[in-house]
């Protein structure tokens, strides 16, 4: 038979204890400067707090109904993706709920697709932005008369 020996440790705190009372008549207002999707806003410079904001904001206007957000989970995959995509993060949100009506294959989204394992879905609503930029950009120029793209040629010369 075999003993092992018995580890005695004592259980201290580090500081004096201090009889807290706690309030719970008190109610602490908190003010969320709110996101609104309009010119004054360049979605490009909103950081992760702001962008949250924003997608809570553009997905109750979308689906009719609110998102219940868990803030500190949530706010670390907002965090992780604006430092992924930089300033095109905000413009995939916005997509998201532009183009795509805030749905992902029949299901709205929610902020786990800003998450690093649905990273595939983020790449292609990614390049969807930077494709429809680049459209943007050669339809402004074949309007200043620079080039004519053959969207154009088709629409001036074709039947």
């Amino acid at each position: 038979m075999q003993f092992f020996p018995r580890i005695v440790s004592e259980k201290k705190f580090a500081d004096k204890l201090v009889n807290i009372d706690v309030d719970y008549d008190q109610v602490v207002v908190v003010k969320v400067e709110e996101v609104e999707k309009s010119d004054q806003v360049d979605i490009r410079s909103l950081d992760s707090k702001a962008l949250l904001m924003f997608f809570l904001k553009r997905f109750r206007e979308v689906h009719g109904y609110q998102y219940k957000s868990e803030w500190v989970k949530e706010l670390a995959i907002m965090r992780s993706f604006v430092k992924r995509y930089g300033p095109e993060a905000g413009l995939i949100v916005e997509s998201l709920f532009d183009d795509y009506g805030g749905k992902w294959r029949g299901q709205p989204i929610s902020v786990t697709v800003f998450s690093s394992g649905s990273k595939w879905i983020q790449d292609k609503v990614y390049f969807y932005v930077k494709e429809k930029a680049e459209k943007q950009k050669k339809r402004e120029a074949s309007q200043k008369g620079d080039t004519l793209q053959i969207d154009d040629f088709l629409t001036k010369f074709g039947p």
